[in-house]
């Protein structure tokens, strides 16, 4: 139908809805036009390009709210309003680290123990961050508040370095060398629940919760390392009652003092020697004990090595290997992994036990026993986990995760 004659029609009906019934004056340039008609005809009348289009549904869902039809102003990223958590990753390369650098040290065997079994072992991290005790809980607890901020480039550099002086599990070192990167966030004099969460300069007194108190000068009496304020040095210890600045230096070689001294240096072995202790002399650094060669509790086999008792020579330095599940342990040096809850029965490596209550485990696997229970000794059996106030020698034994060394607490603030 030609476009004039649609729009005849539409003015028409129009003018018939109006009150008066008369009908209205039609203008002359909607009376038909044949001519006009005719070229309209021939035109295209496709949709013109900038005509709007929109892209309706012909029903409307019952299920469909109002508001949600409506287009709604993007949420923010929930990323971008959190603050970055940097201590978890901080405490993962200084195990990774200490585990990659650390097999070099040549450690007492009273020390090492399994940790130096592992120390070339994929799970080697998972064993140290087990063994850390309670200050990485209470550095996550402070970023979680705000109150702890880790540049993480700078930490992982001085942790590197701190791993170099061959002392596991040493928070106070770790603090102390790396207090340019680890930063607290409580001022001079407000309420503590940890060292960490005090601004530099600072420690966090006792009982706890404590206050932010500013560190001892050198000769100032002291009772912690923490309490003692570097002064410039790369950390500060509580020697015999005083707080001494120090400074790291490295031990010209064999038969030279190493280890901590009251002259303010903290000196450290060259690769391949240990600092031996006898006696409470002041510590030197020498070679460790070659394999097969005996040795005693203090004393240093090679890395990789243990002073194990031997079944004709007594107490030897052997070389020690870890062993998975199915595999042989006709030796007391083919350690069956306790970390997979492994032990060694009728010369292979079998699992002990399925974790639940009462059953056998292993206390260094962090899977032994089940949520709720750990690995009683000397019973070495799933026990449930103990309640506030209640006995306890560990963390693990307590539903709270923590023990004061004698009873389950509420928190590491007791």
């Amino acid at each position: 139908m030609p476009r004039r004659l649609i729009t005849l029609c539409v003015a028409l009906l129009l003018s018939a809805c109006q009150l008066s019934f008369e009908p209205a004056p039609i203008p002359d340039t909607l009376l038909p036009n044949p001519e006009l008609d005719a070229e309209l005809d021939e035109q295209d009348l496709d949709t013109p390009d900038d005509t709007l289009e929109l892209d309706l549904p012909t029903e409307l869902d019952p299920d469909v709210e109002a508001d949600e039809l409506v287009e709604q102003p993007e949420e923010l990223d929930e990323a971008d309003s959190t603050p970055e958590r940097h201590v978890e990753a901080l405490l993962q390369h200084y195990a990774e680290a200490f585990c990659q650098r650390t097999h070099e040290c040549a450690l007492p065997s009273l020390t090492a123990s399994v940790t130096q079994a592992f120390l070339q072992h994929p799970q080697c991290p998972e064993l140290l961050l087990s063994n850390f005790g309670n200050w990485p809980r209470e550095m996550i607890a402070a970023e979680e508040a705000g109150l702890l901020s880790v540049d993480l480039d700078q930490a992982t550099q001085c942790i590197d370095k701190h791993v170099g002086l061959c002392k596991p599990f040493v928070e106070d070192y770790l603090r102390s060398i790396c207090r340019r990167a680890i930063q607290g966030g409580v001022p001079s004099g407000q309420r503590c629940w940890s060292h960490w969460e005090c601004t530099a300069g600072h420690y966090c007194s006792t009982p706890c919760p404590g206050v932010c108190t500013p560190m001892l000068a050198a000769t100032e009496s002291c009772s912690s390392h923490f309490q003692c304020d570097p002064e410039g040095q790369e950390l500060a210890r509580c020697l015999d009652g005083s707080c001494v600045p120090m400074s790291i230096v490295d031990a010209p070689g064999e038969g030279a003092s190493c280890g901590e001294s009251s002259d303010g240096t903290l000196a450290i072995c060259p690769p391949g020697l240990f600092c031996a202790e006898e006696g409470g002399e002041q510590p030197f650094c020498t070679m460790p004990i070659p394999d097969g060669q005996s040795c005693g509790s203090n004393d240093a086999c090679q890395p990789g090595s243990l002073c194990l008792n031997h079944i004709a020579a007594g107490l030897i330095c052997q070389p020690i290997s870890i062993r998975n599940e199915g595999e042989p342990c006709p030796q007391n040096t083919e350690i069956c992994n306790p970390l997979a809850n492994l032990y060694c029965l009728d010369g292979n490596c079998v699992e002990r036990g399925n974790g639940s209550l009462g059953a056998a485990c292993i206390p260094l696997s962090p899977a032994a026993c089940t949520e709720g229970s750990y690995c009683a000794t000397p019973s070495l059996s799933c026990t449930e986990q103990k309640g506030l106030g209640e006995a306890c020698a560990n963390n693990g034994q307590c539903e709270s995760g923590y023990c004061n060394g004698t009873t389950c607490v509420g928190s590491w603030c007791w």
